[in-house]
């Protein structure tokens, strides 16, 4: 400590690292695609998957309560982002699950029986004639979509693209002929559209008729993200530095002569 120049290198040495939250929802990420890619082959996956997770989860919470800084205030944009993503690998992990259950060297399968079974067989003699192949079906995609062991993967992934599609067809619309409805809507009625600051009552004539005061503020602020105030003794990361803050200032000539 005697080594520092400054008092930002000596709050360096002392504080805690930040809390890099982005690192962890990226980990989490990759473990969560990882997993459901290959999982359909090797379903020990998920075990050591669920194991890895609960004991990353009390690291982290560790971690942040005890070795790392007040982490900043952030919303569920992340978690919300990340939560979409994760429904892609579904769609991985049945595509996966197609082509390593379909192998018939590795995972031997009878083809489906039944109605769906002659409907399947039909279809893949008609492919098979107009390729002109004639034989060796066994390892062709169409073989391995219509086994016992893969058509209902193979069915939940043309559910999953389905509701894709709709979401990707509602996404379009919502963000042009919705936006335009809106818009309409706002201009034909304006009033309806006003919103009254949460605690404040507001006239006849739709005014708010009271104003926050800074005092209530202050408490508001102070439970929410502290601290209300730019001074360093009331900041928390500086609290175990107060009494050092609150002592007598040193005059500038005694600092050079101790110096």
């Amino acid at each position: 400590t005697k080594k520092q120049k400054h008092q930002i290198q000596l709050l360096r040495l002392y504080q805690n690292p930040p809390f890099d939250i982005s690192a962890k929802f990226a980990q989490l990420m990759t473990t969560v695609f990882v997993t459901m890619t290959y999982s359909a082959g090797m379903p020990l996956l998920n075990l050591f998957a669920a194991g890895y997770m609960l004991f990353t989860y009390w690291c982290d919470k560790t971690e942040l309560l005890w070795g790392s800084k007040r982490p900043p205030a952030i919303d569920t944009t992340m978690a919300l982002d990340s939560s979409q993503y994760m429904l892609y690998s579904v769609a991985l992990h049945c595509a996966f699950g197609i082509w390593m259950l379909g192998q018939p060297c590795t995972f031997p399968s009878n083809p489906v029986g039944g109605s769906l079974g002659s409907f399947s067989s039909s279809a893949m003699t008609k492919a098979s004639a107009a390729s002109g192949t004639g034989g060796g079906v066994e390892n062709t995609l169409g073989a391995r979509l219509t086994k016992e062991s893969t058509w209902m993967i193979f069915a939940l992934l043309l559910v999953c693209i389905g509701l894709w599609c709709i979401w990707t067809v509602l996404w379009i619309l919502g963000g042009t002929v919705g936006e335009f409805f809106g818009c309409i809507r706002i201009c034909l009625c304006p009033r309806s559209n006003q919103v009254t600051p949460s605690g404040h009552d507001s006239d006849s004539d739709g005014e708010v008729d009271a104003m926050l005061v800074w005092d209530k503020a202050k408490r508001q602020i102070e439970a929410i993200c502290p601290p209300a105030s730019y001074k360093m003794s009331e900041h928390p990361n500086f609290r175990t530095l107060q009494p050092s803050m609150s002592g007598p200032l040193l005059d500038p000539m005694d600092a050079t002569h101790l110096s």
